[in-house]
This record gives C-alpha cells, structure tokens and sequence, in this order.
C-alpha cells in the first residue's frame, strides 16, 4: 500500500477502521481459526453501493478453546 493512489482506492472502497478493529479483535481471543482467506466475512447495504465494506466478527467457537493462549498473552 505504498502507492497513495492504490491506498485512497482502498479506503474508499472499505472501512479501514472496521478492518483494524477486526484483525485487533481476533488476535485479542487468539482466534486460532481465521486466515486471510479462512472466517472473514465482509458485508455493506445493498441500498448503496457507494457504502464501504465492513469487517463482520463470527465463527469465534475456536477462541473459547484457548483459554490458556489467552491468559498467556495477558501476562
């Protein structure tokens, strides 16, 4: 994302805020099931295509499975 021109088409084109709090959110519960092409679901109305894709969290069952991944990241 270097190019400025490829970066302003991305940010137009999806919520880059929605993007940073999903990758955030997973690593948080150590989300051992998701990739860049496993679990992601992405979603905007269909009343407007001029609206951004959002980041949608789901599929979180592997998280609660790590437990102790989690509270070894805490500490």
């Amino acid at each position: 994302m270097s190019d400025e021109v490829n970066y302003k088409y991305v940010c137009e084109e999806m919520d880059i805020n929605s993007f940073i709090d999903f990758y955030a959110t997973e690593f948080y519960v150590a989300n051992g099931d998701f990739s860049d092409y496993l679990n992601n679901m992405l979603w905007r109305t269909r009343s407007s295509y001029s609206d951004r894709w959002q980041y949608m969290l789901f599929d979180l069952n592997t998280d609660s499975m790590n437990s102790e991944k989690n509270a070894e990241a805490i500490d």
